[in-house]
């Protein structure tokens, strides 16, 4: 496959022959027009915790599902961190999903809240570098702050 190198952390990312690759694309598509939908529901009024009540019976269900297919790989293993970091994710998750929900009920742009919580990332890089000590070079500094001004003029 063709190969194109990206300068990311220091090293090159094969594009084109990494199925790492592939799911990120997948996931992106998947979340922005699972973004569009968000904003879609607050336009026909519907209330977040409804809607956040149907959307996460729809993940069980569909987490269930792809589970069990055979590219996936992976065996189902109920440990305790599991569970742990599990019930975490899914109450931030939550209050995630609702804010977001009930920001665009308010009259929020999709075009202006999505990109904000795009920009989650940086506190995501930054717990990481801080609790799990990942290094941090110049390249990726500049666009730790790149980022954070690109939230600010969002929410000015």
């Amino acid at each position: 496959g063709a190969v194109c190198s990206v300068a990311l952390g220091g090293g090159a990312l094969r594009v084109g022959s990494n199925k790492g690759i592939t799911l990120a694309v997948a996931a992106l598509v998947s979340y922005g027009i699972n973004a569009f939908c968000f904003k879609l529901a607050a336009l026909n009024g519907i209330q977040a915790p409804a809607f956040s009540v149907v959307t996460s019976s729809c993940f069980g269900l569909a987490s269930i599902i792809l589970h069990f297919l055979p590219w996936g790989g992976f065996r189902f293993q109920a440990s305790p961190a599991v569970f742990r970091y599990g019930l975490l994710t899914g109450f931030l998750m939550a209050v995630m999903f609702n804010c977001i929900v009930w920001a665009m009920s308010l009259g929020a742009e999709a075009s202006v809240v999505m990109p904000i919580l795009q920009l989650s990332f940086v506190l995501t890089a930054a717990l990481a570098v801080i609790s799990l000590k990942e290094p941090v070079n110049g390249r990726k500094a500049l666009g730790f702050m790149l980022a954070i001004a690109a939230l600010i003029v969002f929410a000015l």
